[in-house]
């Protein structure tokens, strides 16, 4: 049985669109293959960078704890000074509140008797002084 032209024509474009397909497949396969060979050498150098990286983070990671703890160290020592410092000056209130209460008093009484003192020989002072001279004014002569 003889083929018709037309299917002659049709399996001899079939035909042609069949080699022009593969002559167009195989250079995209064959760039599609060394983008992938790249992308491989660049993810082994990514993995390689990533490791460095992940080997200094880890380090970091490790001062940063030491800081850490070498912080709460300091921490915990400066509120221990600080209870000690209070606790100090708490005595010492109370030292001064005993001490003030002992003394304020007795103090307080001195000096308002010196203060009486003080007025009371001023005021003699100033009697004196005005009597003497109220008769230094009388015993003067006139002279006329």
């Amino acid at each position: 049985m003889p083929m018709s032209i037309v299917l002659q024509v049709a399996l001899f474009f079939a035909s042609l669109a069949v080699v022009v397909l593969v002559a167009c497949l195989i250079p995209i396969a064959v760039q599609a293959r060394r983008q992938l060979e790249q992308l491989v050498v660049t993810a082994g150098l990514l993995k390689a960078d990533m490791a460095v990286i992940v080997h200094d983070g880890q380090a970091l990671m490790q001062n940063v704890n030491v800081l850490v703890t070498r912080a709460n160290r300091q921490m915990d020592d400066v509120e221990q000074v600080v209870r000690t410092v209070r606790q100090w000056a708490e005595r010492t209130d109370r030292l001064v509140d005993v001490v003030g209460a002992t003394l304020e008093p007795p103090v307080v009484a001195m000096v308002r008797n010196l203060n009486l003192l003080r007025t009371g020989v001023t005021t003699f002072f100033q009697a004196l002084m005005q009597r003497n001279q109220r008769n230094q004014t009388h015993n003067q002569p006139t002279q006329e």
